[in-house]
């Protein structure tokens, strides 16, 4: 099925291609890459299209009542996924378990009752963060739940991360105003270096000049919101 590879004919599972690869047709075979420009995309991608340069990563924690040993059965982990992906309006292949903590919650007529603290993960475009974390509420989780017999009793307030791969113009900018500086301080430091020469070792005077360029670049930079890191071997690494 186009989003996943593999060959089900075997009785094995087919696999959802991977964050950052897409794939727009059925069969067995394998996903491909988007391209460098948009190198990102949710799991389970089915067209070039859904390749993007943002990604937002959504981790929430929600308790169950269940064993640690029930929770980690195949079945249970897939009815929760698949639960969590239908009340956020998200592909399963979009959502992951990071952990699974057992905890103890009470006593029932002498029975120790036990539930389990689930770490979820949920992989959306970025400009979808925002509508998708909306959605993680109690009410909302139990309703889509309650079909495979789970029931969230607690939720931990959720987290997102935004992963960009795309230069910003702020960080354009910055390199700009970098190239500008590097060159005018090359000739600052051509001409003090041959009056210093006698009295000043080059390479110390190379060596605070270099110094001083760097903290200029790294200010003008950050002033003017660049998405870049200002090296210290003098080069320039986009922020990850």
């Amino acid at each position: 099925a186009p989003g996943f590879w593999g060959d089900a004919s075997s009785g094995k599972i087919c696999t959802a291609c991977l964050s950052g690869t897409y794939k727009d047709f059925g069969g067995a075979a394998e996903c491909s890459s988007c391209p460098g420009g948009i190198p990102q995309s949710v799991p389970g991608s089915t067209a070039l299209g859904d390749c993007v340069s943002s990604l937002s990563f959504i981790t929430f924690s929600a308790t169950v009542q269940m064993s640690q040993a029930e929770f980690k059965s195949e079945a249970a982990t897939f009815a929760y996924i698949s639960g969590v992906a239908k009340a956020l309006e998200v592909a399963e292949a979009s959502v992951s378990v990071v952990s699974v903590v057992e905890k103890s919650t009470g006593r029932r007529r002498k029975l120790l009752l036990t539930s389990v603290v689930v770490e979820t993960r949920v992989v959306v475009v970025a400009d979808q963060a925002a509508i998708v974390a909306a959605r993680i509420t109690t009410d909302n989780l139990n309703s889509a739940l309650a079909s495979v017999g789970l029931s969230v009793e607690e939720l931990s307030s959720f987290s997102i991360v935004t992963e960009s791969s795309a230069v910003s113009a702020g960080g354009i900018a910055g390199i700009a105003v970098a190239g500008v500086l590097l060159f005018a301080a090359s000739v600052v430091w051509c001409l003090r270096a041959r009056r210093s020469a006698k009295s000043f070792p080059v390479e110390d005077f190379q060596a605070a000049a270099m110094k001083h360029l760097e903290d200029m670049v790294d200010a003008a930079v950050k002033d003017l919101g660049g998405g870049f890191l200002v090296e210290r071997t003098g080069k320039f690494s986009p922020l990850v």
